[in-house]
């Protein structure tokens, strides 16, 4: 008897999870204006998000790719950028960038820096989480240029913190998964300090607090650290979208959501009325834990009406953000923008 009785839950298991592969994750009684609008929505609240999830993926997960340097590992750009290249922003012509993707949800993350003798040189390290949100920062402008060790946490993290932190050297990060961003100030087109810059890169290390012990409590050299691959949920089209804003389409953007929603290392804010809020109603719009975003099984009527909200959004941002520009020109007088049009020759 027990084992017809386990016989039927497994048929009655395997039969509910054919109708969830075979129905659309939006809620049927949603009009296409609804769909649209709960899109919309789902485009304000995630749009930093999901970038940073295909940030990560491709930082993390695509080897082979130039971008690739693994998990809880940085990567050196030993060459200033032009003003050709973007990527999140405008990298500055005058910067020299070091980082990468980092996960504290296991273990804690060690920041090391060494001291950096010339005054006049702006350096820092600052770390990011799935928001856009800085909780941690160091470097000429905030902790001076003396040797430093900080330690950071994850918000869940619970475990036996090695001997020798201070409480003032130990962050507890606002998110388990964030991006780490090493800055380096140089003089383009002068060679010796571009290697004094790239020296003081080299000066720098963050890497597991295992590898760290491991190593005697010393920097580990970059060359050394392994690279190991990120395993986070996925799907097909991630490798794609190479430029979220030209590659990227309304449905890649609510699998994005989707698996912003469902991953724990993405720490959501609990203290957030206006955040539980929002996923509350993109619940009906199938972006909800334990649910995978689907679009195939979306119908044409969905289809379209996800196209419409998601381009009423970008839209929408779009104006919010030119309308916040602020014209410089002829803000020193009628000299400095004679034509009167707006913009100087």
């Amino acid at each position: 008897m027990s084992n017809l009785l386990a016989l039927i839950a497994v048929c009655l298991l395997l039969a509910g999870s054919t109708r969830a592969q075979t129905t659309s994750p939006i809620d049927p009684s949603l009009a296409p204006a609804e769909i649209a609008e709960l899109t919309k929505q789902a485009y304000f609240w995630g749009a930093q998000q999901a970038g940073f999830y295909e940030l990560r993926f491709l930082f993390t997960q695509v080897e082979g790719a130039s971008a690739y340097r693994g998990i809880n590992r940085i990567a050196q750009s030993r060459r200033l950028f032009s003003a050709r290249e973007r990527f999140a922003t405008t990298p500055n012509s005058s910067t020299l960038y070091a980082g990468g993707m980092f996960d504290v949800s296991r273990e804690p993350v060690v920041v090391l820096t060494s001291r950096v003798e010339d005054e006049s040189r702006y350096w820092s390290v600052m770390a990011q989480d799935p928001y856009a949100h800085y909780f941690f920062l160091i470097g000429s402008p905030a902790t001076g240029n003396e040797a430093q060790r900080h330690l950071i946490v994850g918000p869940d993290w619970r475990g036996r913190l090695p001997e020798g932190f201070r409480g003032s050297e130990i962050v507890r990060a606002t998110s388990s998964s964030f991006v780490a961003t090493l800055r380096v100030a140089v003089t383009p087109g002068d060679e010796r300090d571009v290697a004094a810059g790239l020296a003081l890169m080299d000066g720098f290390a963050m890497l597991p607090l295992s590898l760290w012990l491991e190593n005697g409590r010393q920097p580990m050299p970059l060359e050394k650290q392994p690279k190991r691959k990120g395993s986070y949920a996925s799907f097909p089209r991630m490798a794609e979208i190479t430029d979220l804003a030209k590659t990227m389409q309304a449905t890649d953007y609510l699998q994005l959501v989707s698996l912003v929603v469902n991953d724990a290392t993405i720490t959501k804010r609990s203290d957030s009325v206006a955040e539980a809020d929002v996923l509350r109603r993109l619940a009906r719009l199938g972006l909800r834990e334990g649910a995978a975003f689907d679009p195939a099984l979306l119908t044409e009527v969905q289809k379209a009406a996800v196209e419409e909200g998601y381009r009423l959004g970008r839209q929408e941002a779009r104006a919010r953000f030119e309308k916040s520009l602020i014209d410089a020109n002829g803000a020193f007088g009628p000299r400095a923008n004679p034509s009167g049009r707006g913009r100087t020759a």
